[in-house]
């Protein structure tokens, strides 16, 4: 929710606490998409989602550093974290397509 307020700050809303909450509350009730998972922890009902949002924001890094340090990174990550699933995603996003 923070990040939201400050997203919305940043866009120069009159009340970015109440922008904040009203869209969550939105996304909450109709979309089915976010659960609250504690006073103003939101979290997706399904890790996919999380997963894939967080393999969008590494491939937007890799497009503009060092695509083989943040590879190695991504490695590591998943390697102590045992989720595979977001550095594989990256890898899909970043990965040139393959020709037959």
């Amino acid at each position: 929710r923070r990040r939201l307020e400050a997203i919305y700050a940043q866009r120069g809303r009159e009340d970015p606490e109440a922008a904040a909450q009203h869209f969550l509350e939105d996304v909450h009730q109709s979309a089915g998409l976010l659960l609250e998972r504690g006073a103003g922890q939101y979290g997706f009902i399904h890790l996919t989602f999380e997963e894939y949002l967080a393999a969008v924001a590494i491939a937007e890094k890799i497009a503009k550093a060092n695509t083989r340090q943040v590879t190695e990174a991504m490695k590591l990550v998943a390697r102590r974290t045992g989720n595979k699933q977001v550095a594989a995603r990256a890898n899909a996003l970043i990965s040139p397509p393959r020709t037959p």
